[in-house]
């Protein structure tokens, strides 16, 4: 197990025997700590002024390895998955590090909504957070521009989690449950008008070249399945009505 202890640092407990758990491993860290993500041999933990990376192959040695420094950013909560490490904060929005060489975090993206939130789940290509104020939703297919789709108010929450598909929220003296639909993608149907036709690939132009409001979910304007919503998309979906090629997607 391990534990980010506030104003101490990172502690590694060995829970074998949960009826008498035993710190084995410590690393200090003399700012207030909040969080802690695991990925393989590494730990990051997250402070009032950076994210810290720990190598935590022998744990009863951490070795802190990299940094990451953001000013009075208050980060509260983090998820990873795989090489992306997701930040909330108390004074800024989500924030999306690359941890692909742990010793060196690095920045990639963040949403432009503000998101005083603590507690974050990842649901089909989307961050769902929870704070005081309820649940916000981003899209992150494209990490590097996370984008916020939506909020479901609450009062004075404390805390959330997910139990399946419900999110509880718990206040003084209630408990709220959501239910937060993320439907699985339609890939190509951009417009959201249930068929995959010319109006799709209209859609995907206006956004890539004119500004045009983002797909959503914006993995649906991923037709050829690289990873990335481009002109490669908008040539498959020309390819795929009017000459009979791949129907877009990932074989899903």
């Amino acid at each position: 197990m391990y534990c980010a202890n506030p104003g101490s640092g990172l502690n590694i407990l060995d829970i074998s025997d949960p009826t008498l758990p035993q710190v084995i491993g410590f690393a200090p860290l003399d700012n207030t700590m909040w969080d802690v993500e695991v990925n393989g041999d590494y730990a990051y933990l997250s402070q009032s002024h950076g994210v810290n990376a720990f190598n935590i192959s022998d744990p009863y040695n951490p070795v802190e390895v990299g940094y990451y420094e953001y000013d009075n950013l208050h980060v509260r909560g983090m998820h990873i998955n795989g090489d992306l490490l997701y930040l909330v904060s108390q004074t800024a929005e989500l924030m999306v590090l690359d941890v692909s060489d742990s010793t060196n975090p690095t920045f990639l993206g963040q949403s432009g909504n503000y998101a005083d939130n603590s507690t974050l789940f990842e649901v089909n290509d989307h961050i769902i957070t929870a704070n005081s104020s309820g649940l916000f939703t981003y899209d992150v297919f494209s990490p590097a521009t996370p984008l916020y789709l939506s909020n479901e108010p609450a009062s004075a929450a404390m805390d959330a989690i997910k139990v399946g598909d419900y999110f509880y929220l718990a206040g003084r003296n209630y408990i709220s449950i959501f239910s937060v639909d993320v439907a699985s993608t339609v890939y190509g149907d951009v417009d959201q008008s249930g068929e995959v036709n010319v109006g799709d690939v209209v859609y995907i132009v206006n956004f890539i070249f004119r500004g045009g409001v983002a797909p959503i979910p914006l993995r649906s304007a991923d037709a050829n399945c690289d990873g990335f919503a481009n002109i490669g998309d908008a040539v498959n979906l020309i390819s795929y009505i009017f000459r009979g090629g791949p129907a877009p997607g990932c074989g899903e």
